[in-house]
């Protein structure tokens, strides 16, 4: 009973709300077997924050990791345990956290509390014989079993100043089956290695470390790969790979890509082989960012390379996507792939890139009053500027609104630029047209090509990674890019 005292003192100051409590906080990774409504999930690795207080109280953030609403449960510390009163709040319909039994069922006489025996290293398990449970007027629709909480390692903000550094370009295959590029940093320093960014498309702002033996990268998956914001909270994003999983199946990725909630057994650790020239290559089948059960970011044939930026070049053009007109809507939409690369292949940096819109033949302006991310009116929008309404980026892949009338163009065309050290190199223009939905591309003011259905390749091109032309009997990972007839380039990241 003075357990359940002291506990229920705790919850009134915390007033069961999503405030974070006074302490000493610590990232955890939460391990569990997780179960919905009786079917398993799988083996789940959560990031959460625990803070211990000076009176001895202890909370847990998202103890039930299906549900990251930024909740604290509220506990005492007492002789080698961490206790919980039963009944704690755990989401905004008001069900509670209730001890079950290992099959998800309600005990007859619900306990009044719950504990975790506290080893000598850290390491928080819950007691044997219960699981932990989301109580509904249904029974309990969600609960965990074998519940561990492991202290992980402090997140890496910088790498030491001592590193020598490099930047990389980065190419990989997504769970779509499209290729993935962006520039980022490296590090070494004795035995260990750093990237930075290592899921630029999902999160940035942390580094990665992992340890060198001979030519062999080995990277924890315990590791906080950056942060994401999820059901209105920060979530933490931790570097999982998966295993015993057969990426790719006839050339298509054999998972089902209609849900986000893709589970996995997870492996311990990421393996990557690095050559005498510092070319690094993913070992691991698959290689994901995952928040709870969510998968981030998932990438297969994970390929970085040291690249040299100090020189310009003329950018390559975009990939057209589609393009969205409905006189029904006051808006329209053109989505695009836009790539870190010049007209040879060669890697160009992100920072230094930009691209505009084009309207038949006029360059359109993008205003704050529409746009009012914006800082000022622009007609150049950042490569990775992202708003998350109307000017989007994910991995590659743009979609960008605009509100002219239909009446007003025909066709919408792309551009790209590449500043750097005063000079400025643009890409052709690539159109897509508004009654066809067809590609074209011009080249100053001639077209050069008429807008048709029917569009074969014409011209195919390979590249080995750092942008050097290969012949046919070259044998290798390369980029194949492909032209087709109305001017409309596809890269492809293949094995040959």
């Amino acid at each position: 009973m003075k357990h359940l005292l002291l506990i229920c003192s705790l919850l009134c100051a915390l007033a069961v709300n999503a405030a974070q409590p006074q302490g000493a906080a610590t990232k955890y990774s939460l391990w569990a077997n997780e179960y919905y409504w009786s079917m398993p999930l799988s083996m789940s690795e959560t990031p959460v924050t625990v803070i211990l207080s000076e009176d001895g109280s202890i909370f847990i953030e998202n103890l039930m990791s299906l549900e990251p609403n930024g909740r604290y449960f509220a506990g005492i510390i007492e002789d080698g345990k961490a206790i919980f009163a039963s009944g704690q709040i755990v989401n905004d319909w008001d069900e509670t956290l209730v001890p079950c039994d290992l099959e998800g069922v309600d005990f007859e006489e619900t306990p009044e509390t719950f504990a975790f025996d506290i080893s000598d290293d850290g390491i928080f398990t819950l007691e044997d014989g219960i699981a932990l449970g989301i109580s509904t007027d249904y029974g309990i629709s969600h609960f965990i079993t074998d519940v561990k909480l492991v202290p992980m390692a402090d997140i890496i903000e910088e790498c030491p100043e001592s590193a020598d550094r490099a930047l990389y370009g980065m190419s990989s295959i997504n769970y779509q089956g499209t290729l993935f590029e962006d520039v980022v940093e490296c590090a070494w320093d004795g035995d260990h290695f750093y990237i930075s960014n290592l899921f630029p498309s999902t999160c940035t702002g942390v580094w990665t470390m992992g340890e060198r033996q001979g030519n062999k990268l080995t990277f924890d998956c315990a590791q906080i790969a950056g942060t994401v914001w999820q059901w209105q909270f920060p979530r933490d994003v931790v570097v999982h790979p998966q295993g015993g999983v057969k990426a790719y199946s006839n050339g298509e990725m054999a998972i089902n890509t209609g849900s986000s909630w893709l589970y996995w057994d997870t492996t311990d650790n990421l393996e990557f082989s690095i050559d005498d020239a510092g070319n690094i290559s993913l070992e691991s089948e698959v290689i994901a960012a995952r928040s709870g059960l969510l998968t981030m970011d998932l990438n297969t044939q994970m390929s970085l390379q040291p690249i040299d930026l100090s020189s310009i070049s003329k950018p390559a053009t975009v990939t057209m996507d589609h393009i969205y007109i409905n006189s029904s809507f006051i808006w329209r939409d053109v989505c695009f792939y836009l790539y870190p690369r010049d007209i040879n292949g060669r890697f160009l940096d992100p920072d230094c890139m930009s691209y505009s819109i084009y309207l038949d033949d006029k360059k359109k302006e993008f205003t704050v009053d529409e746009y009012s991310s914006l800082a000022e009116n622009t007609s150049d929008i950042p490569y990775r500027w992202d708003d998350q309404d109307k000017l989007t980026s994910l991995g590659n892949r743009r979609v960008v609104l605009f509100y002219d009338e239909i009446d007003s163009f025909e066709k919408v065309g792309v551009q790209v630029h590449y500043d750097l050290n005063g000079e400025r190199r643009s890409s052709d223009i690539v159109y897509i047209d508004k009654a066809q939905n067809v590609t074209i591309q011009e080249v100053g003011d001639i077209s050069a090509l008429e807008a048709i259905i029917n569009d074969p390749v014409v011209n195919v091109t390979r590249y080995t990674m750092d942008g050097v032309p290969v012949g046919e009997n070259y044998h290798g990972i390369v980029i194949e890019v492909k032209t087709y007839t109305s001017g409309k380039t596809k890269a492809s990241k293949i094995k040959i």
